[in-house]
């Protein structure tokens, strides 16, 4: 049988001017994968421990689907709302154990 990811978890969080992480009040450090879609405005992040800035990482658009795998790149992701976006951005987050 071929192992399959599970859901467990979910989270909406909101992107402003100040970078943030992840922060699911539930097993966060027991996440394999992460699917990360982007609602409203456009993002930058980074997943390499150092935070982006608003014109600096990569960009992530509205209706764009992100999926982080493996428990560092989860834990080192983090965002902030991107120099071109003048609202906040929204994203939502699965996340998903083997």
């Amino acid at each position: 049988m071929i192992d399959q990811e599970a859901a467990f978890s979910f989270q909406q969080l909101t992107i402003s001017s100040v970078a943030v992480t992840l922060t699911a009040t539930v097993g966060l450090n027991n996440a394999h994968r992460a699917v990360i879609t982007c609602e409203t405005n456009p993002i930058r992040f980074r997943y390499d421990g150092t935070n982006p800035t608003s014109t600096v990482g990569h960009i992530l658009y509205p209706a764009d689907k992100l999926i982080l795998e493996g428990r560092v790149n989860i834990s080192n992701f983090s965002a902030i709302r991107a120099s071109t976006a003048t609202d906040d951005a929204v994203l939502m987050i699965t996340y998903e154990t083997i």
